[in-house]
């Protein structure tokens, strides 16, 4: 899933993304021609771009003719034709998105979790610290009744009360933990938190968590490539990831600095650098008249924050959501199950409150409920990993269920049956009232979508078709 949806962010890169490779590719081959370097193979390469340049601005003809044509619902079908063939134009950005998406993941899975630990400044349990050596000894005998290597111990000196799994898999995974969880929770409760860290160890939550974080940093790449007209810390944050993906091995501090940037991207401010620019020159006239020809790509580039932001939000975020929800909540029963005691588990989970400092991003690692903190300390956090987090009230529900706590069940049948139906009635007239808002919302953002891509796209082969 998270593969697939990296690679649909390329659906709407496609539009610039393809005739910028189409681009590069054929001014080297031009050059490679000039230079007499395989000169026939690159003055053939040379001209299949140009080729089918020329054919897909043919297409995009077509489509406009067509257009004039339609006067009813059954005339659609004659744009059929032409879109069907302009779609292989998504097919190089798509590719570039799935790559994208494999090679972030692979460097996430060498850090292991590393990064997270440099940018919380986590540290080992101290050997004369009492509390802290009974913490790991929770953790070692877990682990062991669990049959799974003792995961390694490291401790944020936050007072916050939180924890999380991290690694790639049971035999290179590490526990978060807070120091005001260590010194806040009781014993019992701290032995299901525990026991909840080592169930998602053990369910391999741990490789899903690398490849939902792939999906967000490959969403972060793609509005670094989108900025880089208007942006100067685009270029650095591109440049990062460049050099780190051609390297064999990566360390957890470049990984976690790349992590850094592209969460940066997710909050850039774009117009911020160009005012900088401006701002540098004598009069403030003078940096508006040599920076007018910018406005342009200011412009090009703020739609496509715009369409990227909201295809993420509706293609993008549910879909992960639904998913690592899902796992949350089945790890809670499978850890619930494994001899632990679910109300204490319920109870902890409902004092972890907050995500400490520095990993809004990473919110969805955490066993706490952090949906209300928005990131007010950090400016890399976003709505959309925080939409991952699943409702506290609906974990400690199930929780309570399987207890067999008088409060969570229902003491009257008839009342229950009653609230039910009731439940069920007003679900339905919501659906009724939204569901028209929501389709036409959907509409809305595909029509706009189609617009932003067909001008880029238009304006991008035609650049092409010119120089190549």
């Amino acid at each position: 899933m998270c593969l697939l949806v990296a690679a649909g962010i390329g659906v709407v890169l496609s539009s610039f993304l393809t005739p910028l490779l189409l681009l590069a590719a054929g001014l080297a081959l031009r050059l490679a021609a000039w230079l007499g370097v395989f000169a026939a193979f690159a003055t053939a390469g040379t001209a299949a771009i140009h080729g089918w340049a020329h054919y897909q601005l043919n297409n995009f003809s077509q489509l406009a003719n067509s257009l004039d044509h339609i006067h009813s619902i059954a005339g659609l079908a004659l744009t059929f034709g032409p879109l069907g063939r302009l779609s292989t134009v998504t097919v190089p950005a798509l590719l570039v998105g799935a790559l994208a998406w494999m090679r972030l993941r692979l460097l996430n899975l060498q850090a292991g979790g590393g990064d997270l630990l440099e940018i919380l400044s986590a540290r080992a349990p101290r050997a004369d610290d009492r509390d802290e050596r009974r913490l790991f000894n929770i953790l070692e005998t877990t682990a062991i009744a669990a049959g799974v290597p003792t995961p390694h111990l490291f401790l944020v000196d936050q007072p916050v009360l939180n924890a999380a799994a991290i690694g790639s898999s049971a035999r290179n995974a590490s526990v978060l933990v807070t120091r005001g969880l260590v010194e806040t929770l009781p014993r019992a409760e701290i032995e299901a938190v525990m026991g909840r860290l080592i169930a998602a160890i053990c369910a391999g939550d741990l490789a899903v968590a690398q490849s939902v974080d792939a999906a967000f940093q490959t969403f972060g790449l793609a509005l670094t490539l989108v900025d880089l007209p208007v942006r100067l810390s685009a270029w650095r944050t591109l440049a990062g990831v460049a050099l780190l993906s051609l390297s064999p091995v990566a360390s957890p501090k470049a990984v976690a600095r790349m992590a850094a940037r592209l969460d940066d991207s997710l909050q850039a401010a774009t117009i911020v650098d160009v005012d900088k620019l401006v701002e540098r020159f004598p009069s403030r006239l003078l940096g508006q008249i040599v920076t007018g020809p910018l406005l342009p790509f200011i412009i090009i580039s703020g739609l496509f924050n715009v369409v990227l932001f909201l295809w993420t939000s509706l293609f993008m975020g549910p879909p992960l959501s639904l998913m690592w929800r899902s796992r949350s909540l089945w790890t809670d029963a499978t850890a619930a199950r494994r001899n632990l005691d679910p109300q204490e588990l319920a109870s902890a989970l409902g004092k972890l409150t907050e995500v400490p400092k520095g990993a809004q991003s990473r919110a969805y690692l955490f066993l706490g409920q952090a949906r209300n903190q928005r990131g007010a300390d950090d400016p890399r956090a976003n709505a959309m990993t925080m939409a991952l987090v699943p409702p506290s009230a609906k974990r400690t529900r199930q929780l309570l269920a399987m207890a067999g706590s008088p409060g969570a069940g229902a003491p009257d049948v008839r009342s229950s049956a009653r609230y039910g139906l009731a439940r069920r009635l007003v679900v339905a007239v919501l659906l009724m009232i939204l569901l028209p808002l929501v389709v036409a919302l959907i509409a809305l953002v595909g029509y706009l979508t189609l617009i932003v891509m067909t001008l880029a796209l238009a304006g991008g082969l035609s650049l092409v078709s010119a120089l190549v």
